[in-house]
């Protein structure tokens, strides 16, 4: 007898695969789905973004500071250098707004004149100060009034034994302003000599808000 034996040919698998319609029309909404929502979330991001930048804007921030400037004192005033001057009269005059007040406009809520400063937007205010000391009487400090009236002063004993000729002066108060009240900073005794320049010596307000009548 004969007996034939043969080998049957290798089958062929097709590696590539490939997704049906079904599983590829579904990937495509979803992908459809994420833009649109991405859409959506920028737009509402946007639409927040533009409602707090138009309630800041409209409720406006009104502040002032100014900080101690040698090149604004005058022929009465000492000037020992490096920032160390005397005032001559018991009003610190030789102050300089920072550029942020006249970039933004705050001059139309508050003017300087002669060391007097002038509020022209009634509120609650925070009001801040500091003067930097150089001098070795035993009693420094300041105030602040307005309209001849303290609202705020800072004082330092320099009597004791370990007595330091180099010490700052800082103090912080709450006060109702009314519009065209004048605050003056002056010295709480005879002028003494202080460190007169920005990083050192300065004084600010901040608008808080309205008082309103209950």
């Amino acid at each position: 007898s004969i007996v034939v034996s043969g080998r049957h040919p290798p089958k062929k698998y097709n590696t590539h695969t490939s997704l049906n319609t079904t599983e590829t029309s579904a990937l495509e909404r979803d992908d459809k789905f994420s833009v649109e929502a991405h859409t959506i979330t920028y737009n509402r991001t946007r639409k927040v973004a533009h409602k707090l930048r138009k309630n800041m804007n409209s409720r406006g921030v009104v502040a002032v500071h100014y900080h101690g400037d040698g090149g604004e004192i005058s022929s009465r005033d000492q000037n020992a250098g490096n920032g160390k001057i005397r005032h001559g009269s018991s009003t610190f005059k030789a102050w300089k707004p920072s550029d942020w007040v006249t970039d933004s406009g705050m001059s139309k809520h508050f003017s300087m004149s002669d060391g007097a400063l002038t509020i022209y937007e009634t509120g609650l205010y925070l009001i801040y100060a500091q003067i930097h000391y150089n001098d070795d009487h035993d009693e420094i400090g300041f105030h602040l009034v307005v309209n001849d009236q303290p609202v705020l002063q800072c004082m330092i004993d320099n009597s004791g034994h370990s007595r330091n000729i180099s010490q700052t002066c800082f103090s912080a108060q709450l006060a109702h302003l009314r519009k065209h009240d004048v605050l003056i900073f002056k010295e709480a005794s005879s002028p003494r000599f202080v460190i007169f320049d920005q990083k050192n010596s300065f004084f600010g307000l901040v608008k808080l808000g309205e008082l309103k009548k209950l």
